[in-house]
């Protein structure tokens, strides 16, 4: 599927607003999260190589907040490849 995103239902205190970058369980999470403060960007079977590249892009724009939250995985397997 697509990306889903959200603002923060509230702007934050100090800074930029937290980052939540996740996969299909965070799409069920997003409402809560963008109304916890967080700005969220999820997408359904989105696996770790795409979740980084998404913060190094968030990083080279220079909007990396001073936190972020990744929950990815849920459809991941190990595997000895992967595993390094």
């Amino acid at each position: 599927g697509g990306v889903d995103k959200a603002k923060p239902k509230h702007p934050p205190k100090h800074g930029r607003a937290p980052l939540a970058i996740g996969d299909s369980v965070m799409l069920l999470a997003l409402p809560r999260l963008s109304s916890e403060g967080y700005r969220v960007n999820a997408r359904g079977c989105r696996q770790w190589a795409e979740g980084m590249a998404l913060l190094r892009q968030v990083k080279s724009r220079k909007k990396l907040p001073h936190m972020v939250t990744i929950a990815l995985g849920a459809d991941w397997k190990i595997t000895k490849i992967n595993c390094g």
